[in-house]
């Protein structure tokens, strides 16, 4: 089972599945491997990498009381997060005239911004 931990809780004899981040946030080529020294704890530990994902199926468990999250309750959380970001349009209710007006403004700032774009190159 994965589950995703903070850098802080990492101990010897976890087997790391995945780091958080990007590649060049770590210092090791690979991303799946068995910690097994101190040494590559304290590099983890001071690389710019924040969290990362163990398997407890492969590796040691997090200690009693760390906070970990699961596969799925990161995938709902994910998810929660994405609803939330997602806003319905306003509607607003404008008469032709106030559309009409808008239109017109808009035109203008694109002409604009087109000569400009025109005179720069």
């Amino acid at each position: 089972m994965l589950k995703r931990i903070a850098v802080t809780d990492l101990r010897v004899g976890m087997f790391i599945q995945e780091f958080c981040g990007s590649w060049m946030d770590h210092p090791f080529w690979k991303s799946k491997f068995v910690l097994n020294s101190e040494k590559d704890l304290a590099r983890i530990r001071d690389s710019a990498i924040s969290e990362l994902w163990i398997d407890v199926s492969k590796g040691a468990d997090v200690a009693a009381g760390v906070q970990a999250a699961t596969e799925a309750e990161v995938e709902c959380e994910a998810q929660a997060r994405l609803l939330a970001a997602i806003e319905p349009p306003k509607v607003r209710n404008l008469s032709m005239e106030q559309e009409l007006e808008q239109a017109v403004k808009l035109c203008a700032r694109s002409k604009q911004a087109v000569v400009d774009m025109f005179s720069d190159a």
